[in-house]
């Protein structure tokens, strides 16, 4: 009796242990591939932050350009010596528009699938929630402003200026300038320009701040990812 009890009792802690030992391989196996989740997220993450960089330089350089073409103008016409032919080039350059767009696949697709938790350094998961959540609204809110402001510019110059599509490979439109004396003299459109420029160099510097924001992001994920 003694001796069937004791096989008994082996027998129980056999199956127990067995039990217990594939719900810890089974918590294992799921610890390992959410590891492997966070790590491929950070890693889809830092592509994204990479090509953001490079569209944020194309961006500003873009913007820089419209803005200097833009004071050049103002500063032509305001000391009274016009060039047509340059004038507009300039025109034609201030009506380039440009939106950027943010690459972030892989956050979205750690946040939709509710895994967002599994990056674990608290830190960095709260700054790159604020970087895609607060920045980018911020941004686009300024895009937005940016472009209403320009639209109306456009519109402006519509009563001195032919724009149309452009046969050049250098450029996306024509501009001729049709009626110099009210270009000269109508305030409207030099105050709609000066507004966009205001709004331009407000987008330029959040694009440059941005652009530092991404680079202390990317410090972050590869310190974290060469702790994996």
């Amino acid at each position: 009796m003694q001796k069937k009890f004791t096989t008994i009792l082996l027998e129980s802690v056999f199956i127990f242990l067995a039990v217990f030992l594939s719900f810890l391989a089974e918590d294992y196996r799921e610890e390992a591939n959410l590891r492997s989740l966070e790590k491929e997220s950070l890693e889809g993450i830092y592509q994204n932050m990479k090509s953001d960089s490079t569209e944020i330089k194309t961006t500003y350089n873009i913007l820089s350009g419209i803005h200097l073409s833009g004071n050049l103008l103002l500063n032509m016409i305001d000391s009274g010596v016009l060039k047509k032919d340059s004038a507009e080039i300039l025109f034609e350059r201030l009506l380039i528009g440009y939106q950027s767009f943010s690459q972030n696949s892989h956050y979205e697709a750690l946040k939709s699938s509710g895994n967002i938790t599994e990056i674990k350094n608290t830190d960095l998961r709260n700054k790159l929630t604020n970087y895609y959540e607060s920045d980018n609204k911020w941004i686009q809110l300024i895009s937005e402003i940016y472009g209403g402001g320009h639209s109306k510019f456009v519109d402006d110059i519509k009563s001195f200026v032919r724009i149309r599509d452009s046969k050049s490979e250098y450029s996306f439109l024509e501009v001729k300038i049709i009626d110099e004396e009210r270009m000269k003299n109508d305030p409207v459109w030099k105050n709609s320009l000066g507004e966009t420029m205001g709004l331009l160099k407000v987008r330029k510097s959040m694009l440059k701040e941005r652009k530092q924001d991404i680079q202390f992001l990317r410090q972050m994920i590869r310190e974290e990812l060469s702790n994996k």
